[in-house]
């Protein structure tokens, strides 16, 4: 942590700081500089005070400095020259003076090729939210870690088996605060579990390697092993993997069949005879129908039903590209919950629907962000079908 703090007599009216150009340290970038102005007495006087904690990641071993900054005050002036409606003031810079680090390099011994960079005194715990699910069906793994190291852009490890199972993570959160000091980073860390078949599963423990300041070794943080009740489901998933070359095509439905409306026309010969005479006869009725045809066709497209709209393209779902279901999934979330599409995150759905509901919305949610990164993930679009069919049940 770079602290800084300045004692002045009297009342600080503004301030400025100007921090040092870094090299080979890096800003924490879960936390902003944490900066507090403050009056008080000392000994039956007034004093303005400023404090300044930047929490710093060093980014490189050797001989570093952190050189100097400056902060800029604005003090009432001390003296009064003479009268004037307007308060005088008068302006001091104090130059911040260079701090000298020794910045060690990470050991080789004990190092394991999946080390997560993690450097600091952690914690972790592990949750299942669920240990007895249907076959297609999602369960949540959350995972928390805290310590005085940073943990921003820090990911799961992969699985080393996932064999019967799928697993798509969501977007980590990360909170960074300084506490007593020091500082203390969280993350908080979901991973969705979808079973493929029945039965008992084991899930491989999360194993996240830190190195540890205090002790100057690595550590090994281990979560608990889960065993997963899997009970038969509604039925056989057929997925489709995204970006295979066999992909499953859906012959058409009954209702995607729409009947053919043939053309009709008059073949009087008594308007063939008098076409001029129908043309001048009949032009103000011409115009009248346009008329009221142009407000009846307005008026409808003013009562489009949205949901009757997204109904007909879930008809189609099957058929669908990746991002054209993915954007089609959103925008049947979106609606359900009343909310834009384009910004709808995990968890909004989390908050917004509840039950059995929310956590299938969240496996499709999540298969189709794991599909669309490429990850090769499985995505049953009759499941997000079913899915987004419930949705839209939601409306009422």
């Amino acid at each position: 942590i770079y602290h800084l703090s300045l004692r002045v007599p009297g009342r600080i009216l503004q301030s400025r700081w100007s921090p040092p150009l870094l090299e080979g340290f890096s800003p924490e970038q879960s936390l902003a500089p944490a900066q507090r102005e403050y009056n008080t007495q000392l000994d039956g006087q007034n004093w303005g005070v400023i404090e300044l904690d930047t929490p710093l990641i060093a980014t490189s071993a050797g001989a570093r400095q952190v050189p100097a900054g400056m902060l800029q005050v604005e003090l009432p002036a001390k003296k009064r020259r003479r009268v004037s409606l307007f308060a005088e003031t008068r302006t001091e810079v104090f130059p911040t003076p260079p701090v000298d680090v020794a910045v060690y390099p990470l050991p080789d011994d004990g190092r394991l090729p999946n080390f997560s960079g993690l450097v600091g005194d952690f914690s972790l715990s592990v949750r299942l939210s669920k240990d007895r699910v249907a076959a297609g069906e999602s369960t949540t793994l959350s995972v928390r870690i805290e310590g005085d190291g940073s943990l921003a852009g820090f990911r799961l490890p992969p699985l080393a088996d996932t064999g019967g199972f799928a697993a798509y993570d969501d977007e980590p959160e990360f909170q960074g605060r300084i506490q007593d000091g020091g500082f203390v980073a969280e993350a908080i860390l979901t991973r969705a579990i979808v079973p493929e078949r029945e039965g008992l599963l084991q899930l491989p423990p999360v194993q996240i390697q830190t190195f540890s300041p205090s002790t100057g070794s690595y550590e090994l943080l281990e979560g608990p092993l889960f065993e997963l009740e899997v009970l038969p489901g509604d039925g056989e998933v057929e997925a489709d993997r995204f970006g295979a070359d066999d992909l499953v095509v859906a012959a058409p439905t009954q209702e995607d069949i729409q009947p053919i409306r043939p053309k009709a026309g008059l073949q009087s010969d008594a308007f063939r005879a008098t076409p001029l005479l129908l043309a001048v006869g009949g032009l103000p009725w011409v115009l009248w129908l346009a008329l009221f045809s142009r407000d009846r066709i307005s008026s409808i497209e003013r009562k489009e039903d949205p949901k009757r709209e997204l109904k007909k393209r879930v008809r189609r779902a099957p058929r669908l590209a990746i991002r054209e279901l993915e954007a089609l999934f959103r925008d049947c979330a979106g609606l359900a919950l009343g909310r834009s599409a384009a910004g709808l995150r995990s968890v909004d759905l989390e908050q917004g629907l509840s039950g059995e509901l929310r956590d299938e919305a969240l496996a499709v949610y999540k298969s189709l962000e794991a599909a669309r990164y490429g990850s090769g993930a499985a995505v049953d679009a009759r499941r997000a079908q079913a899915c987004m069919r419930r949705l839209l049940e939601v409306m009422g």
